[in-house]
């Protein structure tokens, strides 16, 4: 593996832009993205400030030590994660739009309840790959539809007869 993809990955593990590096740097974001895409090398001098910067080792950065930082992810785990990242899209994306469905189908009970079944499955399987503040909330949303759905075939016994209730409102 080239010097760039650690580089890459010490970065974002930081939380850092390339304009953030190049700042403290005192460099071009334009040489950050060279070093980044295996164009260019940094000079030794700044692949110590990089080092210091990412508070990483050298050798870390130019792969010949395993990159490990405090929560001890190493960069193939972090590759891995990156290559994931449309899979995890995609989950919450799913259970969005199960969710949307089953709210917009709320007064047809059997088809909302059928469609709150994936949304919830989806919801599980975007915490599990993300474990964020959006994919719990989306899990707490898609269960709390799901219950919503039990609690109205279990306790309140008929639905149509409820879907009925709600016509004659209107």
């Amino acid at each position: 593996m080239k010097i760039g993809s650690y580089l890459v990955t010490a970065r974002k593990k930081r939380g850092l832009s390339q304009e953030d590096v190049a700042q403290s740097l005192d460099v071009s974001r334009q040489s950050v993205s060279l070093w980044e895409c295996d164009q260019t090398i940094p000079s030794l001098d700044n692949l110590i400030s990089l080092s210091n910067l990412y508070n990483v080792s050298i050798s870390i950065l130019t792969g010949q030590e395993d990159f490990k930082d405090d929560t001890n992810i190493s960069l193939g785990e972090l590759k891995n994660d990156n290559d994931n990242s449309k899979s995890k899209k995609v989950f919450s994306i799913l259970s969005i739009m199960f969710l949307i469905l089953a709210t917009i189908f709320v007064l047809v009970p059997i088809v909302s309840s059928i469609l709150a079944i994936p949304a919830l499955a989806f919801a599980i399987l975007s915490f599990c790959k993300n474990k964020n503040n959006k994919s719990l909330l989306i899990l707490i949303f898609a269960g709390s539809i799901f219950l919503a759905h039990i609690f109205g075939y279990t306790i309140l016994g008929n639905s149509d007869y409820l879907v009925q209730k709600l016509f004659n409102i209107f």
